[in-house]
């Protein structure tokens, strides 16, 4: 009789140590050809004899949902039994099973308790898992002595998780005093078993030169070794290096998407929002705006502030979805709760037009001024126009002139145009022509249409500059382009006069005509004249023919 033979009749006979080893063979294909459903039978019958490893591996079986319905609630009936007979498998099991609900309530204390159980047993994970409830303060009293002991432990052992553990706590200087070099040591260790966290931690250190040279192919390499291991945050950093180009590698954005999308899949939320963007601006993608909103959506439910506040851009555009004034203030708002300067400002907008809650000025300043403390430049513009003239705030041109300064000093065109207009005028701050115009110029040189315009004027009537009709239609041309009503119009004035350009009234004609269109009032007088003037030539030359 051969060895498996001799187990299957002792298995039939009822010897649970041999169903368990028999019901192994089957779950894993071993000997036998794998037949999950006999596994479970063999497992079975020796869990109700109270065998402990059939109780432990039946417990498996319900957890994972292998070959049964996944039942977590049987899973744990099952490592309970398992545990309570010394099983130290099943006591980090249990642990687990209480550390984070599964099956059971949450309870850190319980958890504690039978990690403990099982770390006395001489269970490495069991003594990690330890060390991480003392370092986090988690079913235990915080004390970073006690959590450090247990890393040791393990780490003693050779064990992964625990030098990781060590590295944790001498690159942060918990319970030991910040060590990055030491922290570099142990990483390695952890990393060069495989271990992916300690990979992306090693990563981590070479990307920022931190107890190692600073290094981008080390860098590279070892996240590229988390990341092929599943490691979602390194799938994420390898996304961003490979969106920016960075280092050793040349920027490539299918590539990024790839890792974004395998880093999203497993639910981090920042890899999703960046996959939502990548969708949005069509960047190593197609363009997609509902693809953009789903990811946005996904990342905005965990409670990430960007992904609300993008996924309220979406409602307030109707980007990848139906417009929704009401649905794009309150994620404007949950992303503004949590501080995002973007989402306060927004929300502010939303206040002071009407768009999705009642117009509300005081509302919508208390929201600039939030986000204009955090220094975005779009808030301080706003903030800044509320002091100009005295919108819910007392009217205070100097404070204007701080706040347009603070966002023209980040490039914020309005801002810059505005800064210019209080130097002119003596608004707020000492008269200073010369400032302005630099300011103005800087703005032009940007392509902004609002300096360009200003700066054409300063030209065309030798305001601080020599007077130069050339230098103001170029700039009156630029600003035109971008579809500047008053740039189109003073441009029109310059072709019909030949003022710094060619006369010419075809020119001249479409200027005025495209300012009319967009709104000017005065060049829609002065097309008028023209066509007027026109057809008034035109019928004295049919008069002389």
């Amino acid at each position: 009789m051969s060895e498996l033979d001799d187990l299957k009749e002792k298995a039939k006979s009822g010897d649970p140590e041999a169903q368990v080893d028999l019901g192994y063979r089957y779950s894993n294909g071993i000997g036998v050809g794998e037949d999950l459903e006999e596994a479970l039978k063999l497992y079975r019958l020796a869990a109700d004899q109270n065998h402990a490893n059939g109780q432990f591996n039946l417990a498996g079986f319900y957890f994972r949902g292998k070959g049964i319905v996944k039942d977590r609630n049987e899973s744990f009936r099952l490592y309970g039994l398992a545990a309570e007979q010394g099983h130290s498998e099943a006591q980090i099991s249990l642990g687990d099973a209480y550390c984070f609900g599964q099956g059971i309530s949450v309870d850190k204390e319980m958890a504690v308790k039978w990690y403990l159980l099982s770390a006395k047993q001489g269970n490495i994970r069991a003594q990690y898992a330890l060390g991480v409830c003392y370092m986090n303060g988690e079913g235990v009293s915080r004390n970073f002595n006690e959590g450090i002991k247990y890393y040791r432990q393990v780490a003693e052992q050779g064990g992964d998780l625990g030098l990781y553990g060590l590295g944790q706590c001498y690159a942060y200087g918990h319970g030991v005093a910040q060590n990055l070099k030491e922290a570099v040591k142990c990483y390695r260790q952890a990393a060069d078993q495989g271990l992916a966290k300690a990979q992306f931690a090693l990563g981590d250190l070479y990307y920022r030169g931190e107890g190692v040279a600073e290094d981008t192919g080390e860098a590279v390499k070892w996240y590229r070794l988390a990341a092929d291991q599943g490691e979602s945050k390194a799938q994420l950093v390898l996304g961003h290096i490979y969106f920016i180009g960075w280092g050793v590698v040349a920027e490539d954005r299918e590539e990024a998407v790839k890792w974004y999308r395998l880093a999203a899949d497993q639910g981090l939320a920042s890899a999703q929002h960046n996959l939502g963007m990548a969708y949005s601006g069509g960047k190593g993608v197609v363009e997609d705006k509902k693809e953009s909103y789903k990811w946005y959506r996904l990342a905005a439910k965990q409670g990430m502030d960007q992904a609300q506040y993008s996924l309220g851009r979406c409602y307030a555009h109707g980007g990848g979805v139906a417009q929704n004034l009401k649905e794009a203030v309150r994620w404007y708002r949950l992303s503004a709760d949590q501080g995002n300067a973007f989402a306060q400002n927004d929300l502010g907008l939303a206040y002071s037009e009407g768009l999705g809650v009642p117009e509300d000025e005081k509302e919508a300043t208390k929201w600039y001024r939030l986000s204009a403390e955090q220094g975005y430049r779009g808030a301080q513009y706003n903030l800044g126009c509320n002091y100009t003239i005295g919108l819910c705030v007392e009217k205070d041109s100097e404070e204007a002139v701080r706040l347009f300064r603070l966002a023209a000093e980040q490039g914020h065109e309005l801002a810059i145009y505005n800064l210019g207009v209080h130097l002119r005028d003596g608004d707020g701050v000492s008269v200073n022509e010369e400032e302005a115009i630099n300011w103005w110029q800087k703005g032009a040189n940007q392509g902004y249409a609002s300096c360009q315009l200003a700066l054409g004027i300063c030209y065309e009537y030798g305001n601080t500059v020599s007077r130069d009709l050339e230098q103001s239609a170029k700039w009156y041309e630029l600003a035109a382009k971008q579809e500047d009503s008053e740039a189109l119009f003073r441009l029109g004035y310059c072709y019909e006069q030949g003022n710094g350009v060619l006369k010419n009234h075809t020119k001249a004609a479409e200027c005025y005509r495209l300012a009319k269109d967009l709104g000017h009032e005065t060049a829609r007088a002065r097309l008028g004249l023209r066509y007027r003037l026109i057809r008034f030539l035109q019928r004295w030359r049919d008069k002389l023919d």
